[in-house]
């Protein structure tokens, strides 16, 4: 699946993402073994470093992202509704809403990072998950966590419709 996840729940912008070709992911059945090995999924972040500049970065950002192909190019969006700046938050569910409303096809999903939920027990399992740095391992980032939070709904079919996209917080210390 193609996708895209728009944090602006924070001071810094995020956009994780994704991508597949869709003339490699229709024609995989009909590659060679060898062929099916060289493609590779396009999979990265993209974070702006200008602060609170949400509404003037975001579109440029995915417009980079998705290149030429444009909506055509991803299945689903992901975005962060909250806790977090609700002009970020609201500016991020509102690109999101904005997109599923131009191509009905795509599918939503709202990542909650809040106490209680889905987030605590992903924030739980990375808390567990940290205490294992002394051994050597590294702690999960927000956007891998945001990440998973992400898979684990997309695996279980919770996706939501346009009217049922809300920010979750009114209020955080970048509105003040």
């Amino acid at each position: 699946m193609n996708y895209i996840i728009i944090d602006t729940s924070g001071e810094y912008l995020t956009v994780i993402y994704k991508l597949r070709s869709r003339a490699e992911s229709e024609q995989d059945s009909l590659l060679s073994e060898r062929r099916k090995l060289a493609t590779l999924d396009r999979v990265g972040i993209h974070r702006d470093s200008s602060a609170l500049m949400h509404s003037q970065t975001l579109m440029p950002a995915i417009a980079e992202i998705l290149g030429e192909k444009r909506l055509k190019a991803i299945d689903c969006i992901g975005v962060v509704v909250g806790p977090g700046s609700f002009t970020g938050v609201r500016i991020g569910i509102t690109t999101a809403k904005a997109f599923a409303f131009c191509d009905p096809r795509l599918k939503l999903v709202a990542i909650e990072l809040q106490e209680g939920g889905q987030g605590q027990i992903i924030n739980d399992k990375v808390e567990r998950e940290s205490q294992g740095v002394a051994n050597g391992e590294e702690p999960l980032s927000r956007e891998q966590i945001i990440r998973k939070i992400f898979d684990d709904k997309v695996g279980r079919g919770e996706f939501c419709g346009i009217n049922e996209l809300n920010p979750l917080y009114s209020y955080s210390k970048y509105d003040e």
